[in-house]
Protein backbone atom coordinates (compact mmCIF):
# COMPACT_ATOMS: atom_id res chain seq x y z
CA UNK A 1 0.00 0.00 0.00
CA UNK A 2 1.52 3.09 -1.02
CA UNK A 3 0.15 6.63 0.85
CA UNK A 4 0.75 10.02 -1.15
CA UNK A 5 -0.77 13.56 -0.11
CA UNK A 6 -1.04 16.68 -1.88
CA UNK A 7 -2.68 18.51 -4.85
CA UNK A 8 -1.37 16.34 -7.24
CA UNK A 9 -2.61 12.88 -4.93
CA UNK A 10 -5.94 14.56 -4.77
CA UNK A 11 -6.18 15.04 -8.71
CA UNK A 12 -5.07 11.74 -8.99
CA UNK A 13 -7.54 10.57 -7.06
CA UNK A 14 -10.50 12.58 -8.22
CA UNK A 15 -9.51 11.27 -11.80
CA UNK A 16 -9.40 7.85 -10.22
CA UNK A 17 -12.97 7.95 -8.90
CA UNK A 18 -14.39 10.08 -12.35
CA UNK A 19 -13.23 6.47 -14.31
CA UNK A 20 -14.58 4.38 -11.58
CA UNK A 21 -17.76 6.83 -11.94
CA UNK A 22 -17.98 6.88 -15.79
CA UNK A 23 -17.45 3.08 -16.19
CA UNK A 24 -20.39 2.01 -13.38
CA UNK A 25 -22.46 4.67 -15.60
CA UNK A 26 -21.42 2.63 -18.77
CA UNK A 27 -22.39 -0.78 -16.78
CA UNK A 28 -25.45 0.54 -15.58
CA UNK A 29 -26.12 1.61 -19.03
CA UNK A 30 -25.95 -1.61 -20.94
CA UNK A 31 -27.54 -3.36 -18.10
CA UNK A 32 -31.06 -0.89 -18.94
CA UNK A 33 -30.32 -1.54 -22.54
CA UNK A 34 -29.96 -5.28 -22.34
CA UNK A 35 -33.75 -5.35 -20.73
CA UNK A 36 -35.31 -3.20 -23.37
CA UNK A 37 -36.14 -5.77 -25.87
CA UNK A 38 -37.26 -8.47 -23.48
CA UNK A 39 -39.35 -6.26 -21.55
CA UNK A 40 -41.31 -4.40 -24.87
CA UNK A 41 -40.75 -7.37 -27.28
CA UNK A 42 -41.57 -10.42 -25.00
CA UNK A 43 -41.71 -13.25 -26.12
CA UNK A 44 -41.95 -12.57 -29.83
CA UNK A 45 -38.12 -10.41 -29.72
CA UNK A 46 -36.50 -13.67 -28.41
CA UNK A 47 -38.20 -15.82 -30.81
CA UNK A 48 -36.93 -13.54 -33.61
CA UNK A 49 -33.27 -13.41 -32.07
CA UNK A 50 -33.63 -17.42 -31.84
CA UNK A 51 -34.64 -17.86 -35.31
CA UNK A 52 -31.27 -15.12 -36.16
CA UNK A 53 -29.23 -17.22 -34.18
CA UNK A 54 -30.20 -20.88 -35.52
CA UNK A 55 -30.37 -21.48 -31.43
CA UNK A 56 -32.89 -24.41 -30.43
CA UNK A 57 -35.09 -22.51 -28.14
CA UNK A 58 -35.60 -19.11 -27.41
CA UNK A 59 -35.30 -19.51 -23.62
CA UNK A 60 -31.38 -19.10 -24.57
CA UNK A 61 -31.98 -15.93 -25.54
CA UNK A 62 -33.83 -15.23 -22.11
CA UNK A 63 -30.78 -16.71 -20.36
CA UNK A 64 -27.64 -14.95 -22.01
CA UNK A 65 -29.91 -11.52 -21.68
CA UNK A 66 -30.59 -12.00 -18.20
CA UNK A 67 -27.13 -13.41 -17.08
CA UNK A 68 -25.49 -10.36 -19.04
CA UNK A 69 -27.59 -8.00 -16.79
CA UNK A 70 -27.06 -9.84 -13.89
CA UNK A 71 -23.50 -9.41 -14.39
CA UNK A 72 -23.32 -6.17 -14.98
CA UNK A 73 -25.45 -5.45 -11.97
CA UNK A 74 -23.52 -7.19 -9.40
CA UNK A 75 -20.04 -5.49 -10.89
CA UNK A 76 -21.46 -2.02 -10.96
CA UNK A 77 -22.72 -2.84 -7.31
CA UNK A 78 -19.38 -3.84 -6.33
CA UNK A 79 -17.61 -0.78 -8.22
CA UNK A 80 -20.10 1.79 -6.15
CA UNK A 81 -19.52 0.42 -3.15
CA UNK A 82 -15.91 0.44 -3.69
CA UNK A 83 -15.36 3.83 -4.87
CA UNK A 84 -17.41 5.75 -1.80
CA UNK A 85 -14.87 7.65 -0.06
CA UNK A 86 -13.85 6.54 3.63
CA UNK A 87 -14.52 10.00 5.03
CA UNK A 88 -16.24 12.32 2.49
CA UNK A 89 -14.97 15.50 4.96
CA UNK A 90 -11.38 14.63 4.73
CA UNK A 91 -9.31 17.35 3.78
CA UNK A 92 -6.40 15.57 3.06
CA UNK A 93 -6.35 13.29 0.07
CA UNK A 94 -5.17 9.67 0.32
CA UNK A 95 -4.64 7.42 -2.41
CA UNK A 96 -4.36 3.64 -1.93
CA UNK A 97 -2.81 1.33 -4.37
CA UNK A 98 -3.73 -2.19 -3.96
CA UNK A 99 -4.53 -4.97 -6.30
CA UNK A 100 -8.11 -5.79 -5.06
CA UNK A 101 -8.87 -1.96 -5.55
CA UNK A 102 -7.88 -1.74 -9.11
CA UNK A 103 -9.98 -4.66 -10.05
CA UNK A 104 -13.22 -3.62 -8.14
CA UNK A 105 -13.26 -0.31 -9.69
CA UNK A 106 -11.77 -0.38 -12.95
CA UNK A 107 -10.36 -3.89 -14.43
CA UNK A 108 -13.94 -5.99 -13.39
CA UNK A 109 -16.50 -3.21 -14.65
CA UNK A 110 -13.81 -2.68 -18.01
CA UNK A 111 -14.41 -6.53 -18.37
CA UNK A 112 -18.46 -6.42 -18.41
CA UNK A 113 -18.43 -4.12 -20.24
CA UNK A 114 -16.68 -5.73 -23.16
CA UNK A 115 -18.98 -8.63 -22.18
CA UNK A 116 -22.02 -6.45 -22.24
CA UNK A 117 -21.28 -5.26 -25.44
CA UNK A 118 -20.62 -8.71 -27.45
CA UNK A 119 -24.04 -9.69 -26.25
CA UNK A 120 -25.64 -6.55 -27.59
CA UNK A 121 -23.80 -6.98 -31.05
CA UNK A 122 -25.33 -10.95 -30.83
CA UNK A 123 -28.57 -9.99 -30.20
CA UNK A 124 -28.98 -7.19 -32.17
CA UNK A 125 -27.29 -9.58 -34.75
CA UNK A 126 -29.91 -12.51 -34.09
CA UNK A 127 -32.63 -9.78 -33.93
CA UNK A 128 -31.82 -8.06 -37.44
CA UNK A 129 -31.10 -11.64 -39.06
CA UNK A 130 -34.61 -13.22 -37.89
CA UNK A 131 -36.74 -10.15 -39.34
CA UNK A 132 -35.15 -11.33 -42.86
CA UNK A 133 -37.22 -13.38 -44.19
CA UNK A 134 -35.65 -17.16 -46.16
CA UNK A 135 -36.18 -18.07 -49.19
CA UNK A 136 -37.88 -21.14 -47.80
CA UNK A 137 -40.84 -19.19 -45.44
CA UNK A 138 -43.74 -18.78 -48.29
CA UNK A 139 -43.63 -22.57 -48.15
CA UNK A 140 -44.85 -22.68 -44.49
CA UNK A 141 -48.27 -21.80 -43.70
CA UNK A 142 -50.83 -22.09 -40.80
CA UNK A 143 -54.19 -23.01 -41.20
CA UNK A 144 -56.64 -22.99 -39.16
CA UNK A 145 -60.21 -24.98 -38.26
CA UNK A 146 -62.05 -21.56 -38.17
CA UNK A 147 -61.44 -17.90 -38.15
CA UNK A 148 -64.41 -16.96 -36.30
CA UNK A 149 -64.81 -18.60 -32.80
CA UNK A 150 -66.77 -17.16 -29.81
CA UNK A 151 -65.61 -17.23 -25.94
CA UNK A 152 -65.05 -20.77 -24.88
CA UNK A 153 -65.09 -21.89 -28.16
CA UNK A 154 -61.77 -24.63 -29.33
CA UNK A 155 -60.65 -25.03 -32.32
CA UNK A 156 -57.11 -25.65 -33.76
CA UNK A 157 -54.04 -25.11 -35.54
CA UNK A 158 -52.26 -26.48 -37.74
CA UNK A 159 -48.78 -25.34 -39.16
CA UNK A 160 -47.56 -27.36 -42.19
CA UNK A 161 -43.94 -26.81 -44.71
CA UNK A 162 -41.79 -27.14 -41.44
CA UNK A 163 -39.11 -29.85 -41.18
CA UNK A 164 -39.55 -33.20 -40.08
CA UNK A 165 -39.07 -33.90 -36.13
CA UNK A 166 -39.17 -30.14 -35.61
CA UNK A 167 -40.54 -28.63 -32.47
CA UNK A 168 -43.22 -26.06 -34.01
CA UNK A 169 -43.84 -23.24 -31.11
CA UNK A 170 -47.03 -21.57 -31.38
CA UNK A 171 -47.45 -18.28 -29.84
CA UNK A 172 -50.37 -15.31 -30.25
CA UNK A 173 -50.26 -11.42 -29.76
CA UNK A 174 -50.83 -12.37 -25.85
CA UNK A 175 -47.99 -14.53 -25.46
CA UNK A 176 -47.44 -18.49 -25.84
CA UNK A 177 -49.43 -20.77 -26.74
CA UNK A 178 -49.49 -24.70 -25.44
CA UNK A 179 -47.13 -27.32 -26.64
CA UNK A 180 -48.28 -29.36 -29.82
CA UNK A 181 -46.11 -32.48 -31.13
CA UNK A 182 -42.62 -32.95 -33.49
CA UNK A 183 -43.87 -32.06 -37.02
CA UNK A 184 -44.29 -35.52 -38.94
CA UNK A 185 -42.66 -36.49 -41.61
CA UNK A 186 -44.31 -34.23 -43.76
CA UNK A 187 -43.43 -31.62 -41.67
CA UNK A 188 -47.12 -30.61 -40.48
CA UNK A 189 -47.82 -30.33 -36.73
CA UNK A 190 -51.19 -29.41 -34.85
CA UNK A 191 -52.02 -27.68 -31.91
CA UNK A 192 -55.22 -28.64 -30.21
CA UNK A 193 -57.83 -28.21 -28.70
CA UNK A 194 -57.03 -24.39 -28.45
CA UNK A 195 -59.94 -22.72 -26.04
CA UNK A 196 -60.34 -19.03 -27.20
CA UNK A 197 -60.48 -17.06 -23.72
CA UNK A 198 -59.59 -13.45 -25.34
CA UNK A 199 -61.71 -10.44 -25.75
CA UNK A 200 -63.65 -9.88 -28.54
CA UNK A 201 -61.13 -8.61 -31.74
CA UNK A 202 -58.89 -9.83 -34.38
CA UNK A 203 -55.43 -11.84 -33.26
CA UNK A 204 -52.37 -13.41 -35.02
CA UNK A 205 -51.58 -16.94 -34.66
CA UNK A 206 -47.51 -17.85 -35.34
CA UNK A 207 -45.82 -21.01 -35.56
CA UNK A 208 -42.39 -20.65 -35.70
CA UNK A 209 -39.84 -23.38 -36.50
CA UNK A 210 -37.43 -24.08 -33.75
CA UNK A 211 -34.80 -25.92 -36.43
CA UNK A 212 -35.61 -24.25 -39.65
CA UNK A 213 -36.73 -21.26 -38.49
CA UNK A 214 -39.81 -20.92 -40.60
CA UNK A 215 -42.88 -18.71 -39.41
CA UNK A 216 -46.32 -19.37 -40.65
CA UNK A 217 -49.31 -16.72 -38.74
CA UNK A 218 -52.56 -16.87 -39.06
CA UNK A 219 -55.53 -14.65 -37.95
CA UNK A 220 -58.44 -15.88 -36.07
CA UNK A 221 -61.67 -13.09 -35.29
CA UNK A 222 -63.35 -13.51 -31.73
CA UNK A 223 -66.74 -12.27 -31.19
CA UNK A 224 -68.94 -11.96 -28.51
CA UNK A 225 -70.54 -15.01 -27.52
CA UNK A 226 -73.78 -13.75 -27.55
CA UNK A 227 -73.46 -13.25 -31.31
Amino acid sequence: MVAITGDSDARTLQGHRQLATNLIIVNSAITAVLMVGPSVGGPTFTETVQKGLHWADDSLVWGMLCTAALVLSIVAAIATNQNKPNDPTETTFRIEVNKNSVIAEVVAPSLTIVYGIVVLTLTAVGFVLGQTPSAADPQSSLELSTSLVKDGDTYSATAKGFTPGEVVKFSWDGGPMGNAPAADSAGSTTLLPIKETALPGTYTLTASGQTSGHTATAKVQVVPSGN
